[in-house]
């Protein structure tokens, strides 16, 4: 669920790595939700003051920040394992299930950006992390929107979205469905097959996960070439663009966008696939 006091409000900073960020704290909250429960994001406005900024040890000024916490309903920590979480390959996850590195990289990325990240949390009733970070005045961030506003949507598409990461597929539906797209969304190369073969016609662009269980990427872009040769896919993965990824551009895929991906960084791949049938414009 979402509870969002601090819209419209602005950070300065690296959109990507904040955004991959705040992914990796929402993975956190669904892998200590195992039996399921309630996955919370929340912004508000707060004033840290001096006195709070000097028990941090951090070099935080005092001021206005924008709070975004991510909380869940899951297994909680103990205050031992609240005191360790952020340390570089420290995990709570079973071995190859996590390196240890994720909440560490959370906490240098927020470092990075002037802020602060705390951890409350109590052993059965859920974690909450907090991020604070400090608040841009609405003159940078109307500017930054500006300079970002550089895509003209002249046609909305129906899309279908293949990723075997549920938090991938919910973030990536919203941010299609805010660009006013018709979105179906896959979790794996099987059922996405499926549903192409009885709706290829209808269906104008398929947004691929290049690494999944069942059928891979590359798997799964031969089958929908082989009901449709024309069909348009555009390849996603954490990975950069070499190797398989590469062979399927050569083999006629329409485009590449890496995750963690923004909804401008989305919108500007799709872009480019359709500028040729007049329908989007980018600048």
């Amino acid at each position: 669920q979402q509870i969002f006091k601090a819209n419209p409000s602005y950070a300065i900073g690296d959109p990507t790595q904040l955004q991959n960020a705040l992914l990796n704290l929402a993975i956190n909250a669904r892998d200590a939700m195992p039996e399921g429960g309630v996955l919370t994001f929340e912004t508000k406005i707060v004033e840290l003051d001096e006195k709070f900024c000097g028990t941090k040890g951090e070099k935080l000024v005092p001021g206005k920040y924008i709070e975004i916490s991510v909380l869940d309903t899951g297994t909680g920590m103990s205050e031992e394992t609240q005191k360790r979480i952020f340390e570089p390959f420290f995990t709570t996850k079973e071995c190859g299930k996590g390196t240890g590195m994720g909440l560490a990289a959370v906490y240098g990325t927020v470092k990075n950006h002037k802020g602060v990240i705390d951890v409350f949390s109590k052993i059965g009733e859920g974690t909450t992390f907090r991020v604070c970070l400090p608040l841009a005045s609405p003159v940078c961030g109307v500017m930054e929107e500006e300079t970002a506003e550089a895509v003209n949507i002249n046609k909305k598409l129906r899309l279908l979205l293949v990723d075997d990461e549920d938090i991938v597929c919910a973030i990536g539906k919203e941010m299609l469905e805010m660009g006013g797209h018709s979105v179906y969304v896959c979790r794996n190369g099987r059922d996405a097959v499926e549903f192409y073969k009885n709706n290829w016609e209808d269906t104008e662009l398929v947004i691929l996960d290049m690494v999944m269980p069942q059928l891979n990427g590359a798997e799964t872009f031969k089958l929908l070439k082989d009901i449709n040769p024309e069909a348009k896919v555009l390849l996603s993965s954490g990975y950069s663009i070499t190797g398989e990824a590469q062979k399927l551009l050569d083999q006629g895929a329409n485009g590449f966008i890496q995750k963690p991906f923004t909804s401008q960084e989305l919108a500007k791949s799709i872009a480019e696939i359709f500028s040729d049938r007049g329908l989007y414009e980018y600048k």
